[in-house]
């Protein structure tokens, strides 16, 4: 070989041919290689698929796997045991918002009542200031000429006004019982709930499953409590469920919660001395006190004395012409009509105040009953006033501790439920 082709053969890239044999092999030959000879290379194709075949079995593999930490191991305990937040937390925001309607309603019956107080002083004033011209002289040119209807209709327009006032309190205190009763039924039926939940399935579960569902239970109990003891202040409702929520925590075997638990036992020990007005009763006796003041005796006179009881034999030969006082403030059947449809709906709010456990109205309604009936009565009103006064002494609206605390408290401390595993 010349010099010249040596240096072409150089400066020329290596060619190949694939020669196929009938043994499943692949022959690469080198067509023109100088120096030297190379041996041929051979490549299986079985190779290609034992490589393909261990990427799928590596794929299965990792599916595999994670649908048994799916299983096993899954965070969200939803999945796998059912939660009652979100009922509970529905129920707090609808009660939240009752009594934030029932507080408006019985504002504007605050605020329809004081009109109608005030309307009934301007009726009242202006009845006396007749009567004593009246008295005075009895042939005025200015009480001929004067004309009444005016304030007939303004008496008759306040008549109407108290009856709906009282019908409108009336609804209201239905509405306040039918909500209450509501969301009792509400309460029962997810504590029932819980408590049917099978617990020989939870067990043999893995301990961070088990843990999560007695914390998520425990945290639902605890919400439980504390809407039956700082909205409903339904007390031995609230100690059964504080109860059962110690009972749950005992169950977690870490510090954090074990002291938890000992802490809401303190406190239920602490709820067991406090003493609860008697709703019953105090309702009862409201009533009774409503009927006793429709049968008194108002002021519709003067108290006049009969002239011959301390009189000598020589008075009696005389006819005496009493003459009324004309400061004594008389007043009309319609203003008498006026004073016990006021107390009877102050009696109404009263009833009102004790179911709405509002500490504020209840006293405020037993202050203005005593004053109407002092002002409204004779001196047989003195036994009623005085059991308005005792029941100025009841509490109906106790301080509760907040529980919202050891919610809060309990609800921070999930991180902990690792530590039990």
């Amino acid at each position: 070989m010349s010099e010249s082709e040596v240096e072409n053969t150089e400066n020329k890239p290596i060619e190949a041919e694939i020669i196929e044999r009938s043994d499943d092999t692949v022959v690469l030959e080198k067509a023109a290689v100088e120096p030297e000879t190379v041996a041929p290379v051979v490549a299986k194709k079985g190779s290609f698929l034992s490589f393909v075949t261990f990427i799928f079995a590596l794929g299965a593999l990792a599916i595999s796997a994670y649908i048994y930490y799916l299983e096993y191991f899954n965070k969200d305990s939803s999945a796998i045991t059912p939660t009652w937040q979100a009922p509970l937390t529905a129920l707090d925001k609808k009660l939240v918002q009752q009594n934030n309607a029932v507080s408006q309603q019985l504002s504007a019956l605050k605020s329809d009542t004081q009109q109608l107080q005030t309307q009934i002083q301007d009726l009242t004033a202006k009845a006396t200031e007749l009567q004593t011209l009246s008295q005075a002289d009895g042939n005025n040119p200015v009480l001929e000429k004067f004309d009444d209807s005016v304030l007939i209709n303004q008496i008759n327009n306040l008549e109407t006004k108290i009856k709906q006032q009282v019908k409108s309190v009336a609804a209201l205190q239905k509405q306040l019982l039918t909500s209450e009763q509501q969301h009792k039924q509400s309460i029962e039926q997810l504590h029932n709930e819980m408590q049917s939940q099978p617990t020989a399935a939870l067990l043999e579960m893995p301990n961070k499953v088990q843990n999560t569902f007695i914390f998520d239970k425990a945290v639902s109990l605890l919400q439980a409590a504390h809407i039956q003891l700082n909205f409903n202040a339904n007390l031995t409702k609230a100690q059964t469920l504080i109860r059962d929520t110690i009972e749950q925590l005992q169950l977690l075997n870490t510090p954090i919660f074990q002291n938890l638990a000992a802490e809401l036992k303190a406190l239920n020990q602490e709820l067991d001395g406090i003493n609860l007005a008697d709703t019953p009763a105090l309702n009862k006796q409201i009533d009774e006190l409503s009927a006793s003041s429709a049968q008194l005796e108002l002021k519709t006179a003067a108290q006049v004395t009969n002239s011959k009881e301390n009189s000598s034999w020589y008075d009696n030969l005389i006819t005496i012409r009493k003459v009324e006082d004309p400061h004594t403030e008389l007043r009309t059947k319609s203003d008498d009509l006026a004073v016990m449809h006021n107390i009877n709906n102050h009696y109404k709010l009263l009833k009102m105040a004790l179911l709405s456990k509002d500490q504020s109205l209840w006293q405020e309604e037993l202050s203005q009953l005593q004053e109407l009936l002092t002002l409204g009565f004779a001196d047989n009103a003195q036994a009623i006033i005085a059991q308005l006064k005792q029941l100025e002494a009841v509490n109906i609206n106790p301080a509760f501790p907040d529980l919202s605390i050891y919610l809060q408290r309990l609800t921070n401390s999930q991180p902990h439920l690792s530590e039990d595993q």
